[in-house]
């Protein structure tokens, strides 16, 4: 379950390009009041978006001080609930203003974001949560040296964000994760994904030359986002970084930026002992604390 922590260095990773991009700059003179940058996270107990207020002249802009406050309603019940304010330093050193709600968002809720200066002048985004669903594991496709780990997903409005992450026994980094987004394509129903099992692991396990290599786990996880986060529109980027790309996919009614709904979710895949050791990969023993003898 994502932690309030975890949404911050999320937002940290992800809104720190928009700190030392110049997309926010054009911004500046603009009548709109604010630029948004944000998701709401299913899976997560606390909610966060980031305001950055838009100026006449950069020189205007006081980091420390917002004039903004932030409401989300649900539109199916009219619940309405007031976002916190908190000063955030990125790793180039800037400032951001990112606020919080302590709340889960519902699957196929729609949510109405309201964010309002003292002179009510407001940039407000709606955005819906998209249905729960879940990875499934499809089939074993491809050429005898090139096997492919096929997955699907049903019923998502759009899928971005897609990871295969390994987790290995032996001289290498124990954990590591390979981006496969430009690999999603679109399926009567749905989403499929084929992962490069045999390449991904080669690539990883190649600077170990101190001995042998199992695999412990292999998880691929998707980002199952709304039908707002239009990839098409963002040039192909399957990516939840694309939000930081204010005028490249925005949805915020008078203002800028881009804030969407969705969740991860994953599925582990058991890869067969030869497409293993077709990897280089060593069999492990019953413990699955090293190679068997």
């Amino acid at each position: 379950m994502p932690t309030l922590r975890a949404l911050i260095v999320l937002l940290l990773a992800t809104m720190a390009l928009a700190a030392c991009d110049e997309a926010v700059e054009p911004t500046l003179g603009e009548e709109r009041p604010f630029t948004l940058l944000g998701q709401l996270d299913a899976e997560a107990d606390t909610q966060a978006v980031r305001v950055v207020p838009i100026a006449p002249t950069i020189d205007t802009l006081d980091p420390d001080a917002i004039d903004a406050a932030v409401t989300s309603t649900t539109l199916q019940s009219g619940e309405v609930r007031v976002w916190r304010d908190s000063l955030v330093q990125y790793a180039d050193g800037s400032q951001g203003h990112v606020f919080f709600a302590p709340f889960r968002a519902g699957y196929e809720e729609a949510y109405r974001l309201d964010v309002t200066r003292s002179d009510g002048e407001a940039a407000t985004v709606t955005v819906t949560v998209p249905p729960l669903t879940d990875v499934d594991s499809l089939a074993r496709e491809g050429a005898f040296s090139d096997p492919r780990y096929v997955v699907g997903v049903q019923d998502a409005p759009r899928l971005s964000g897609v990871q295969a992450r390994y987790e290995f026994v032996g001289d290498v980094p124990r954990f590591q994760v390979v981006r496969h987004s430009e690999l999603v394509e679109r399926v009567p129903g749905g989403w499929r994904v084929a992962i490069p099992f045999v390449a991904d692991v080669q690539r990883l396990i190649a600077a170990s030359e101190l001995g042998e290599v199992g695999l412990r786990s292999f998880e691929v996880s998707v980002f199952v986002s709304n039908e707002e986060w239009n990839v098409d529109a963002a040039g192909g980027a399957f990516d939840p970084e694309v939000l930081v790309q204010p005028g490249t996919l925005s949805n915020v009614e008078n203002g800028f930026g881009f804030f969407g709904a969705g969740y991860r979710t994953g599925r582990f895949i058991v890869p067969t002992a030869q497409d293993q050791i077709r990897a280089g990969l060593c069999l492990l023993n019953a413990e699955r604390t090293g190679c068997a003898e």
